[in-house]
């Protein structure tokens, strides 16, 4: 309780970022300035502040009447708070929704779990005018905000900020960042979750600061950097990036992408100039040829097929394949009516996810690796059952109960996966749309790739299939064990 009476009460400071909305229109040179009305300010976002940290005030206090010692987490304890953490944040986080009357409390709270979990899935339809979902500007930022903060763990914001001063138990930090903790660049943990921070709100700014100079207005510049360094994808148009049809802006979200999808630890040693420590990585190599050469196989079939010019095809192969890759679930174009064979290799690459240690979500590259060298040894035991075969992943070798962990965690992904899409088809969804729903849920995707690909809207699904996915979305955020430790009766005996 006392942990996440701290953090909500944190939380409740971000409600007022969004009024910097109307500095930012503004700032566009266009005369059109985006502020709210002081009432709209104070129904919508000065409400949500104060009952978020009252909330938090309540459960700081009820934490407050255990000892210190008391209040130090166990593992399982960590867990725990990290899970019902996630699901507050998006409670709380759905307020603005509800209060300026645009989503009813289950579609509000879909989007901000899709938000703070950076998946990206929409319950939004529709534009105005000017191509940004028709709602204030103000709140278009907060979805945005949504993703930003979630990103990097907004756990891991409260645990870097409040450490400094109230102390904080490493569990929690352990929990949420388990593939950036496998590598210390500090003595304390917390200093490591620091750094990433700070290399994460600067790859923002450069991205924010190379598409306003490229001739992007600054509103759209926040809000597409936000979503991209976050592998979130909430662009505040409905058309996403297809609307701005620039080829200076797809390299630009291309670059970024990456960057998003690539483990955090890696880009501090790149920026301290140790740039083998990036292009040696194991992963990362494998990571940066899965893309590639999928858009090339994409890109024969589309022209081969006569969709596009080869040069225009291996342009919006590229940018599909970075973006549901890296988990982004960004689009330069509508590829639901590509062949079922593209749109498949797009739904693998869903699942299979970035890089350990990013932001993207999926099963993680590494997880792969692993799976596959495991494969290839059960062959070769087949032959040599006395050899022995360790399994190593950049020359260190691997424990068998880590080994053991990737199985049983892939397991438990393709279990949840089937009987998830085995629900959702039950409400009348077909099965590439159920699949990939799911898929894109679990792996903080966004829009799957059926027939409507990017256009698609989650609004008209059945209660009983937004639920699913909302539990979907949390399970992969979570990394499904947190889900399950929070659940099972067995974490809490002694």
């Amino acid at each position: 309780m006392w942990h996440l009476g701290k953090l909500l009460m944190l939380f409740s400071m971000a409600f007022f970022i969004p009024e910097f909305a109307g500095v930012l229109g503004y700032a566009d040179g266009k005369g059109t300035a985006y502020f709210d009305s002081i009432d709209y300010f104070l129904r919508v976002y000065f409400a949500s502040a104060v009952i978020t940290f009252a909330f938090g005030a309540i459960f700081w206090y009820v934490g407050t009447k255990k000892s210190p010692k008391d209040r130090e987490l166990l593992d399982r304890e960590g867990f725990a708070v990290v899970g019902v953490a996630w699901l507050l944040v998006a409670a709380f986080g759905s307020l603005p929704y509800i209060l300026d009357g645009a989503l009813s409390p289950l579609d509000a709270y879909f989007e901000s779990m899709s938000g703070f979990t950076t998946t990206g899935a929409t319950v939004l339809t529709g534009s105005d005018p000017n191509g940004y979902y028709p709602l204030p500007k103000s709140l278009l930022l907060w979805r945005s905000l949504t993703q930003w903060l979630g990103g990097m763990g907004i756990v891991v914001l409260t645990i870097v900020i409040l450490s400094r001063f109230m102390g904080s138990s490493i569990q929690l930090l352990k929990v949420e960042l388990p593939g950036l903790t496998m590598t210390r660049l500090t003595p304390k943990i917390a200093q490591t979750a620091a750094i990433f921070w700070r290399i994460y709100a600067l790859f923002t700014l450069i991205e924010i600061t190379l598409l306003r100079i490229s001739g992007m207005p600054l509103y759209d510049a926040f809000g597409n950097s936000f979503t991209t360094l976050s592998s979130g994808g909430f662009s505040p148009k409905m058309l996403n990036i297809e609307y701005y049809h620039n080829v200076i802006y797809d390299s630009i979200f291309i670059v970024f992408m990456v960057i998003a999808g690539t483990n955090f630890v890696l880009h501090y040693h790149a920026l301290h100039g140790e740039w083998r420590k990036l292009v040696n990585d194991t992963e990362f190599r494998t990571y940066i040829g899965i893309m590639l050469i999928t858009s090339l196989i994409i890109t024969v079939k589309l022209s081969i097929d006569s969709f596009y010019s080869p040069l225009s095809s291996f342009r919006y192969a590229l940018f599909q394949v970075v973006s549901l890759n890296t988990a982004t679930g960004y689009s330069n174009i509508g590829y639901g009516s590509w062949p079922e064979s593209t749109r498949f290799l797009l739904l693998i690459l869903m699942i299979i996810g970035g890089s350990a240690g990013s932001t993207s979500g999926g099963l993680k590259v590494i997880r792969l690796i692993v799976l596959t060298k495991l494969a290839r040894r059960e062959i070769s035991r087949a032959i040599h059952p006395q050899r022995e075969m360790p399994i190593t992943v950049g020359g260190r070798p691997l424990s068998e109960n880590l080994v053991q962990a990737v199985s049983v965690y892939f397991f438990i992904y393709l279990a949840i996966l089937a009987i998830a899409s085995a629900i959702i088809m039950f409400t009348g969804v077909n099965l590439m749309d159920s699949v990939s729903s799911v898929a894109t849920a679990m792996g903080g995707v966004g829009p799957p790739v059926g027939t409507e690909g990017p256009y698609f809207s989650f609004l008209d699904m059945h209660p009983i299939s937004k639920i699913v996915l909302i539990l979907c979305m949390w399970l992969g955020r979570i990394e499904i064990l947190a889900g399950f430790i929070l659940f099972a009766p067995w974490s809490y005996r002694e």
